[in-house]
């Protein structure tokens, strides 16, 4: 190979190897890295790592390679052996005839883990019996309800109707009180909105689950968690620069928003782009580049963390939340994967996330065989 270089007028050429002349041209391709990252950081990340997926990779304004997270694969068969032990357990518990009614979906949305994310109410769950099944029944009927009417509703009728009973909630109360076993509990207005629209996500993900996504589905879908979210029947997204307080990097121009959603809805719900991938390590990268984008001027960080639950729930996986205690370590993540493009420490916080979900799901139904009795025999067949 033969390298031509300028200098002094003259011309010298320069023979080198082919794999100096890979790191040259990779070199020159990471330079034009936004946020910072250096030409020869860049290089590092794509050539240590064991994977590196691009996201919108055809953007009309030229920023593919600012768009692109490495990492290295993680061996999920423990998790997996173990999701495929609950799901055992489960069926067995069913065949049996205790009484399973809502375990399953209780223990993959909001019931359980958003409670844990919740500052608000951090610590209220202590008041509950331990398998947190009487947190769930004293909330139920209180916030969101599904009715046999609801079965098969499209994405937009879960919204009419999501928003329409959290407006009746509104009207009649600007809190919830909930009874726990030594003293009430009062859940902010706020609170509840993340509740209803982590319910509408959870609803939205048991509509898609026999059916295929569109982009166009998924983008839907963010719109009305985040309308949710904020109180609002229609959320734009933003139409000017923002600067999110204490992160070191600049979230995407307003005039690149809704191109890049676009293109970071195309690559969650296409086959070809993010289905080599494992569920947590497409939530964990949606995550991530949703935030580098930052469509709304407030409710990024509670809509990507709703749409990244969507995600493993569409896939039948245990939902992640971030513990209060855990909220320090998570900016630390998200801000390390859009600086620096790699993604193994924000991938491994989901990963060990949806496993302690997993162990809570397991530690629950051992809770229901020591402590009920069951009912009525029922086939091992039979669904919730």
């Amino acid at each position: 190979m033969v390298y031509n270089h300028c200098m002094n007028k003259g011309k010298v050429k320069t023979r080198i190897s082919q794999e100096e002349e890979r790191a040259l041209a990779f070199a020159s391709r990471f330079s034009r890295l936004s946020n910072s990252l250096r030409s020869e950081e860049g290089l590092r990340v794509a050539s240590q790592k064991g994977q590196t997926h691009w996201i919108n990779p055809k953007s009309k304004h030229g920023i593919k390679e600012s768009n692109f997270y490495s990492f290295d694969q993680i061996d999920y068969s423990e998790l997996q052996t173990f999701l495929n032990q609950i799901y055992e357990k489960e069926e067995r518990l069913r065949a049996l005839g205790y009484d399973m009614h809502g375990v399953k979906s209780f223990n993959r949305n909001v019931w359980l883990d958003l409670s844990r994310e919740s500052n608000a109410i951090e610590g209220i769950l202590d008041d509950f019996s331990y398998s947190l099944l009487d947190f769930r029944n004293k909330l139920r009927g209180s916030i969101i309800t599904n009715g046999v009417a609801d079965e098969g509703k499209d994405p937009w009728d879960l919204f009419r109707s999501a928003r329409e009973q959290l407006l009746a909630f509104k009207q009649k109360n600007d809190c919830l009180i909930i009874e726990g076993n030594k003293k009430k509990h009062q859940l902010s207005f706020a609170t509840i909105s993340h509740f209803a629209a982590f319910k509408y996500a959870y609803n939205c993900s048991k509509y898609f689950r026999n059916r295929e996504i569109t982009a166009e589905d998924f983008f839907s879908i963010l719109l009305n968690v985040t309308a949710l979210l904020s109180d609002s029947e229609i959320v734009k997204m933003r139409q000017e620069p923002i600067y999110v307080f204490g992160a070191p990097w600049t979230p995407v121009g307003f005039e690149q928003v809704h191109e890049r959603m676009k293109g970071l809805s195309k690559w969650v719900t296409d086959e070809k782009q993010s289905g080599r991938l494992h569920p947590i390590e497409v939530a964990a990268l949606f995550h991530a580049e949703f935030v580098r984008i930052h469509p709304f001027m407030d409710g990024n960080g509670r809509t990507g963390r709703i749409m990244s639950n969507f995600i493993l729930m569409l896939c039948d996986m245990p939902t992640m939340s971030i513990k209060a205690g855990a909220t320090e370590q998570y900016f630390d993540e998200v801000n390390h994967a859009v600086m620096t493009h790699e993604a193994d420490g924000l991938i491994k916080m989901f990963y060990n996330a949806v496993y302690d979900s997993a162990k809570k799901i397991d530690e629950c139904l051992d809770f229901i065989e020591k402590t009920e009795k069951p009912t009525k025999q029922t086939s091992a067949k039979t669904k919730e």
